[in-house]
């Protein structure tokens, strides 16, 4: 990818960065308490983001675009559940304008991409309560999963995870019990002697 390509997805970066600060502004005044404190401290991440990325286009040689001075939401914000959509819906377009730096050339700016990417869509997940299988991409279908939902296995399925080796279940001796505990990452197996018969 070329320089010029390069410097065009910083330059898009930093305008959602731009965005995203003045719509967090807009934002924390329908928010209180630890959601007000989240949007204070997402705030910040972006205004340090916007100039890490000022900082890179300004080494290419080329000069930051400005902030415009007034952003049109995309919908109307007046209390605090629209307040946290429209926080879940800036980390989604700065989830998006990062995507574009994922795909050049410079392997620098492709980690800076990345990491900057995982964090928004963190964000964007911690606003919505949901996450997205393909953060930043257009799906055909929503996308949209329940994090409590995905957190835990699902009743009677094995918690097994795709890149882990399954484990040879061997049978119980006849004299002993069995249970089996579901573990993130292993299986537990507690072995209980059969209590002793009682003397008729």
């Amino acid at each position: 990818m070329t320089a010029t390509t390069a410097l065009s997805a910083l330059q898009a970066a930093l305008a959602a960065e731009n965005a995203a600060i003045f719509g967090y502004g807009a934002a924390g005044a329908h928010l209180t308490g630890s959601s007000l404190a989240a949007a204070e401290q997402d705030w910040t991440w972006h205004h340090e983001a916007r100039d890490a990325l000022a900082a890179m286009i300004w080494r290419r040689g080329a000069t930051p675009a400005a902030a415009q001075a007034f952003y049109r939401l995309p919908f109307r914000v007046h209390d605090a559940a629209s307040a946290r959509a429209l926080a879940a819906h800036l980390e989604d377009g700065v989830t998006s304008a990062y995507l574009g730096l994922v795909g050049v050339s410079d392997q620098g700016l492709r980690r800076f991409g990345a990491l900057a990417m995982q964090a928004a869509a963190r964000r964007a997940a911690y606003w919505r309560g949901s996450t997205q299988a393909f953060p930043g991409l257009d799906l055909l279908t929503g996308g949209s999963v329940n994090l409590l939902a995905a957190a835990r296995p699902a009743p009677g399925r094995s918690c097994w995870r795709p890149g882990r080796r399954r484990r040879r279940r061997r049978s119980a001796p006849p004299t002993t019990t069995r249970t089996t505990t579901c573990h993130p990452y292993r299986n537990r197996r507690r072995h209980s002697p059969r209590a002793p018969a009682r003397p008729g």
